[in-house]
């Protein structure tokens, strides 16, 4: 097929990724990334079998599990942080792990190498012509590609230019994630708390450190306060005091506050030469942490396609055909679980109780899904 030219639009977790696996398959990827230089946003990142399975194959699993904490269990407790449920996440044949997103990316940029990305540069326009890809970048600059991938996230303009208009939609609420000190009485165990319209979630991470988020029902763009340890702090008054303690030992410049979008219906990911991977592809929720590591599976499988097929517009359509079924079903799963953590009042308690008679397999398959 010859060494196929691909340019990636966008060097977060699913641009990086995929580059890497082009590359490894004899690819001539490179990565545009509008950023000057390497950072990711964002606190922590739960990665469970599906995803420790793609970082296998992209030959990093190891260096990220190094610097990862486990979450081989997670515990759904109530506000007073009485357990309702256990279920397991550990798989013999893959960690589940909980890493610094900025240690992810760090891990896989070096595994890419600097010379296969392009900070400061921006990927505008592209067109598909008849065996190749026209590409524009913000400065003006014009090259020719074989292949384009747009990882430029939920709002991706290559998305809505050059595939398929779907723009993100608002969920109903807001999150908030933050790195401070791990509790010294904290279990192995991961948990997430529901209370009404609340929640607040907990992982360990290694070097003493935890990564925590919290939910609230809310308008969307609503603050209360220039400082979000004090909104929180209100919100989570009646709660364990375990998470107001974690809350108020978080620096607050370690405390990121964002409104929840996610992707509505699914579209097409491919149109001529032009192919969506990650949060541009299928953009869900958090509720179930499957965004990162379905942009790890479509880096692997997209570079499959590609690495295997002579024909790139057929090696594209076989990437769809694989990965967007398979994304759909679990981005409904994860709106539908955000709908209910969310719940408040009545409804909120009779879900608790409900939690408390669900066999563990049933929410264990929703993070354990094989890859």
């Amino acid at each position: 097929m010859g060494r196929l030219r691909v340019a990636v639009a966008g060097g977060g977790i699913a641009g990086l990724a995929t580059a890497l696996a082009l590359r490894q398959r004899g690819l001539a990827a490179t990565v545009y990334e509008r950023a000057p230089a390497l950072r990711e946003v964002g606190a922590g990142i739960a990665l469970w079998p599906n995803a420790t399975r793609a970082l296998a194959r992209l030959g990093v699993l190891d260096e990220v599990a190094a610097r990862s904490g486990r979450a081989e269990a997670v515990r759904i407790l109530n506000p007073a942080g009485e357990t309702l449920l256990r279920f397991s996440t550990a798989r013999p044949d893959a960690p589940s792990l909980c890493v610094r997103r900025r240690d992810l990316v760090g891990v896989l940029a070096d595994a890419l190498g600097p010379e296969a990305i392009h900070y400061g540069s921006t990927i505008s326009e592209a067109e598909s012509r008849f065996g190749g890809v026209r590409v524009v970048r913000e400065n003006g600059a014009v090259m020719e590609a074989d292949v384009l991938v747009a990882a430029d996230g939920i709002r991706s303009r290559l998305r809505e230019t050059c595939v398929a208009s779907n723009p993100p939609v608002y969920q109903g609420y807001t999150a908030w994630r933050g790195l401070g000190p791990r509790p010294h009485d904290l279990t192995g165990d991961a948990f997430e708390a529901w209370g009404d319209g609340l929640r607040f979630g907990l992982f360990s991470l290694d070097g003493g450190q935890c990564y925590w988020y919290a939910l609230a029902s809310r308008p969307p763009g609503q603050q209360d306060t220039d400082d979000p340890r004090t909104e929180l702090s209100h919100l989570f008054v009646d709660w364990h005091p375990r998470v107001r303690c974690v809350i108020a030992a978080t620096s607050r410049g370690d405390v990121a506050r964002h409104d929840v979008f996610g992707l509505r219906r699914s579209r097409p990911w491919v149109a001529g030469r032009v192919a969506l991977v990650g949060d541009a592809a299928h953009g869900m929720t958090p509720d179930l942490g499957q965004g990162g590591a379905f942009a790890l599976e479509d880096a692997v499988a997209l570079a499959a396609h590609l690495g295997a097929e002579v024909d790139v517009v057929t090696a594209l359509r076989g990437y769809e055909h694989e990965r967007r079924r398979r994304a759909a079903s679990v981005r409904r799963r994860s709106q539908a679980s955000g709908w209910l953590g969310q719940l408040g009042g009545r409804a909120g308690r009779v879900r608790n109780r409900v939690a408390r008679l669900t066999p563990p397999p049933l929410f264990e398959s929703a993070f354990t899904a094989p890859f």
